[in-house]
């Protein structure tokens, strides 16, 4: 698929310094083609809950149907990539690596250094006349994103992503990159422990898959006993003090694959939060939540 790589290298940290409006791939289109908009750090961005309208220069506001909403897919860097290296190694790997990678953890993810960066794939209506016009994508999260286009003619045809394997990459295949309904698990603490033990329990209709955001900075271990998942979490480097800079760098995900909508739940099971320090003593004062984010598939 091509045309996303060359997205990515385009765009993943355009959209990662949260500017407040964006550029769409291409700019300039026939109306009823397709664009791709860099939508930066977006939390709850999915196909399922975004309205995005085409607003001509003096004109008013056209919405894009849902069927011409084509995909909501997170993109990472390269975890050999010197952006994501440097700050694990506290050094400069190439020129500005490691002020670039400060600089998106600050000012773009609140601290958080699990990195993405958003892509909307949209089919302009073909109805858009010639122009200049605003691309406007939100949810009900109150997350917005805008970017400009100039529509030039009309007669265009939607993008079918030529690839090798197959005729062309229907809107089902680019679908299976967008995110599955899932439980975030996240930490709270004024001290950062070393490791974590934590129970979650879960209710009986649901299938679920722990998964670790950030391989490069913790491990993950679990087990499944039929109505709890036990996870554990040690730092992927074994030193003599923590590799984790922030409480943050624990989060995990809890990626649901079956379950019916309505009755599926996840929750920490109490008093099951163990941390300790690096030589195997408690530490107080850590807790965890759970919170249920909509994807595209898993509860039904």
């Amino acid at each position: 698929m091509k045309s996303i790589t060359l997205l990515v290298l385009g765009g993943l940290l355009i959209g990662l310094m949260g500017c407040s409006s964006v550029n769409t791939y291409p700019k300039r289109v026939r109306a009823g083609e397709t664009v791709v908009l860099s939508a930066g750090w977006m939390h709850h961005f999915s196909r399922d809950n975004l309205t995005v309208t085409v607003t001509p220069d003096g004109g008013v506001g056209i919405p894009v149907t849902p069927d011409h909403v084509r995909a909501s897919i997170n993109f990472y860097p390269d975890p050999l990539s010197s952006l994501v290296l440097a700050p694990q190694v506290g050094q400069d790997i190439s020129t500005y690596s490691l002020s670039y990678g400060g600089l998106v953890t600050n000012a773009a993810t609140s601290g958080d250094r699990d990195w993405w960066e958003s892509f909307v794939f949209v089919d302009i209506p073909d109805t858009t006349p010639a122009g200049g016009a605003t691309v406007s994508i939100s949810n009900p999260e109150g997350e917005v994103e805008t970017a400009r286009i100039e529509v030039f003619d009309s007669g265009g045809s939607q993008e079918e992503f030529e690839a090798d394997l197959l005729p062309v990459v229907l809107n089902e295949h680019l679908r299976t990159l967008e995110r599955v309904d899932h439980f975030v698990v996240s930490f709270n603490g004024t001290t950062v422990p070393y490791a974590v033990q934590i129970d979650l329990d879960y209710s009986s209709d649901v299938k679920g898959h722990i998964v670790n955001p950030k391989g490069e900075i913790k491990n993950l271990n679990w087990a499944d006993n039929g109505d709890v998942y036990r996870v554990i979490i040690t730092p992927a480097k074994q030193s003599v003090t923590s590799s984790f800079l922030d409480i943050t760098d624990l989060k995990f995900y809890v990626a649901i694959v079956s379950g019916t909508d309505g009755v599926a739940d996840v929750s920490v099971v109490p008093n099951s939060v163990l941390a300790f320090d690096e030589t195997g003593n408690m530490v107080t004062g850590v807790s965890a939540e759970v919170s249920l984010v909509r994807g595209v598939a898993g509860l039904n």
